[in-house]
């Protein structure tokens, strides 16, 4: 028995709607994971600016304070009311390897913190 064109027309508008349904699913389940990426990408950002706060105030102290103790060396180095002495070479050598390695040390973390975009 072969089918009659009705019954295939039954048969090709209910794959139709079928396919319609699936479509509109498909949507719906694309905005849904594309809302929860939105979510988590503002979730990520959030918590970014949160630790470059964080860091770059820690940073600053740590600067702050390893400079302070380079000027307190210089300063006990240059009185003579402090009984604190180094030869030149090694004042020299202490001046400018903190100086790189405060200069390094600002340089990597400030552009990890702060990439360029």
């Amino acid at each position: 028995m072969s089918p009659t064109d009705d019954q295939l027309a039954r048969v090709h508008f209910s794959l139709d709607q079928e396919n319609a349904q699936f479509e509109n699913l498909a949507v719906e389940e694309t905005a849904w994971w594309n809302a929860q990426m939105q979510k988590e990408n503002f979730k990520t950002l959030r918590q970014d600016r949160k630790q470059r706060r964080k860091y770059s105030k820690l940073l600053f102290k740590l600067i702050a304070v390893w400079l302070f103790a380079v000027g307190a060396v210089v300063f006990c180095h240059g009185f003579a009311a402090v009984p604190f002495e180094l030869s030149d070479v090694v004042l020299a050598t202490l001046l400018g390897t903190t100086n790189g390695a405060v200069l390094g040390l600002f340089l990597v973390v400030a552009r990890y913190l702060f990439p360029a975009r």
